[in-house]
């Protein structure tokens, strides 16, 4: 289990997000894909974002890149005080690489196939440093080597096709930080990857935003990454924050229904051949606004789920959404 680290603790908030809804048009009118997403990280912490596919995680993460085309979005992303959804394009494009990194799931489809590793890293820090060419590749070389790379000059002059999966995952991180970012996003960092190239990456993740005081946005449906580096977690159910807390306390204890249920469909660790636990029935592409998104789905559901949307109600380090919490030992 990651503890969280000294600075973050300390630090001011540095991403806010309120109230982000963000509608994309439908056939039959709008979707409401993300709805009333509050979400706030500090300087240093990593924030996870769980859930099933579908359920808006990579949305809001991609909305705070602005990187949504065809949507809109309203409420409020503040990153260090200075709210994204009012700016230009020419002011958002400034910070995506500066102070935002991403880091996307798959990268072989995210480097360029025709341009060496070298070629993009330099391309990337000198879009938003003054330095020749030869400062930045010495930058780009020494981002390869923090990252893990221990024949940085090899994988500099390599196309992405020519190292492994977990070489590009680690080529991607350090294009993603060549600026030294105060925010990465990192949307699944880690699928398709082995086990151990999996650990590694997540070792690297959890290093990098304590040498840099980097906070990072981990975009997962897999809750054995959650237990492994992240601070806090929030579990996205139908566009909407179910559930947040600290993630041991969340995970050795949760209060909303889903989440247990994405905890109890953990494979077991101990060889056990149960048969997995599985949710019944599917996420609904539109819920009934006016009802709990859940309540189809949950054994524990009444007429109130059904009938009225329950608020998220914060106290102390933890949020939840629901009705009928679970009840938890001290």
């Amino acid at each position: 289990m990651s503890c969280p680290a000294p600075i973050a603790a300390l630090a001011p908030d540095l991403l806010t997000i309120r109230n982000l809804r963000v509608h994309f048009p439908g056939q039959t009118g709008e979707v409401l894909a993300v709805d009333g997403v509050d979400l706030t990280l500090r300087a240093g912490e990593i924030v996870g974002l769980v859930g099933e596919s579908g359920s808006g995680k990579s949305v809001t993460a991609m909305s705070i890149l602005r990187l949504v085309p065809g949507a809109r979005s309203s409420g409020q992303i503040a990153l260090e005080g200075r709210d994204l959804i009012g700016l230009g394009a020419a002011e958002m494009r400034a910070l995506r690489g500066d102070r935002i990194g991403m880091v996307f799931q798959n990268p072989m489809t995210s480097l360029n196939p025709a341009y060496t590793i070298g070629n993009q890293l330099i391309e990337a820090v000198r879009l938003h440093r003054p330095l020749g060419r030869g400062a930045a590749r010495k930058l780009a070389l020494t981002r390869l080597a923090e990252v893990g790379l221990t024949d940085a000059a090899r994988v500099f002059t390599s196309y992405p096709h020519e190292l492994s999966g977990g070489m590009r995952q680690r080529a991607m991180i350090a294009m993603a930080m060549i600026c030294a970012p105060a925010l990465l996003i990192a949307d699944e960092p880690t699928t398709a990857l082995g086990v151990t190239t999996q650990a590694q990456i997540l070792h690297l993740l959890d290093r990098l935003r304590r040498e840099h005081g980097t906070a990072i946005l981990l975009i997962t449906h897999d809750l054995a990454v959650v237990a492994a580096i992240c601070d806090r977690v929030a579990v996205m159910y139908a566009g909407s924050v179910v559930e947040e807390a600290p993630s041991d306390d969340l995970i050795d204890r949760p209060r909303h229904p889903y989440t247990r249920a994405l905890i109890e469909a953990i494979p077991s660790e101990t060889g056990d051949r149960r048969r997995l636990y599985s949710i019944p029935g599917a996420a609904l592409m539109r819920p009934d606004a006016q009802a709990c998104a859940f309540a189809p789905r949950c054994a524990t559901a009444s007429e109130r789920c059904r009938a009225a949307r329950p608020p998220l109600i914060t106290s102390g380090a933890r949020g939840l959404r629901c009705w009928h919490p679970l009840e938890v030992s001290p």
